[in-house]
């Protein structure tokens, strides 16, 4: 049998990098043949095919199709693989390998010679001028001069004149809040000011112990502190501040209890 390899491209232009073309051949067939084309590798960075070969036949010929897309521009051989044939009787041939030559252009556009940037003449020589060194000097010392007279003037100054002391911390509104009936902001702000009062005293019972820790620290470290009075104002406090709504507590009664009991330790730590 007899074969012939030819290039059919799609495009109306000639391909580039990254079109579809097709490699055809067409091989001299029997009408009742059966084709089976071997598979067509493709070469890595240069081509892959994209597919199993289309098979057209008409009378005593068939056309086979590879479809393919190239990576690279020039020109490409690309061998065709062999197609085995059985024919009506049972008979087994081959039709052998055939290679096909491909040119693939490039996806960009060609570029005018002209277009390019060309090398500049060499540039003339740039005399190097000596500058006096005093200048730099001179302001330098200026510089620093004026950086001392300032550090001076702003390490010097004291306090202005008539300036309005700090304005003291207003007490809480805990007479209205107790009036509202926000009883747990009461008690927050009664436990808030007694545990201030108990970690001034004593440092190790601060405010990030809960109140049983607090109480078992003070036995152990402050044991002439009026500590019944002190458990029995700081459980209630908890009571009022986490207990139910209807606990039967007087928040304000037990705020002024709390305020008592904070100054007292204050003036005992002094």
């Amino acid at each position: 049998m007899t074969g012939l390899a030819l290039v059919l491209l799609l495009q109306a232009r000639a391909p580039t990098v990254g079109d579809t073309v097709w490699l055809e051949r067409t091989v001299a067939v029997a009408a009742a043949s059966r084709l089976e084309p071997r598979r067509l590798e493709g070469r890595e960075g240069e081509f892959d095919p994209l597919g199993a070969p289309a098979i057209a036949r008409a009378g005593g010929r068939a056309t086979l199709r590879w479809p393919v897309v190239f990576w690279t521009t020039g020109r490409h051989e690309v061998d065709l693989p062999a197609v085995l044939v059985t024919g009506p009787d049972g008979s087994v041939d081959s039709v052998p390998p055939l290679t096909a030559a491909v040119e693939i252009a490039s996806v960009l556009p060609p570029v005018a010679r002209e277009s390019t940037l060309g090398p500049q003449p060499p540039a003339a020589v740039v005399p190097v001028r000596r500058r006096a060194w005093w200048p730099g000097l001179v302001a330098l010392l200026a510089a620093a001069g004026g950086g001392w007279l300032l550090w001076r003037r702003w390490t010097s100054r004291g306090a202005a004149p008539g300036a309005p002391a700090a304005a003291a911390a207003a007490p809480p509104p805990v007479a209205r809040w107790a009036a509202a009936g926000e009883v747990r902001a009461v008690a927050h702000s009664a436990a808030a000011r007694l545990r201030a009062a108990v970690a001034a005293a004593c440092p190790p019972a601060n405010e990030g112990l809960d109140t049983e820790r607090c109480l078992r620290l003070l036995a152990d470290q402050r044991p002439a502190w009026p500590l019944d009075e002190l458990a029995r104002c700081l459980r209630r406090l908890d009571v009022l501040r986490f207990g139910p709504d209807d606990t039967g507590v007087e928040p304000f009664a037990l705020w002024t209890e709390a305020e008592a009991l904070a100054t007292r330790l204050e003036a005992g730590a002094r």
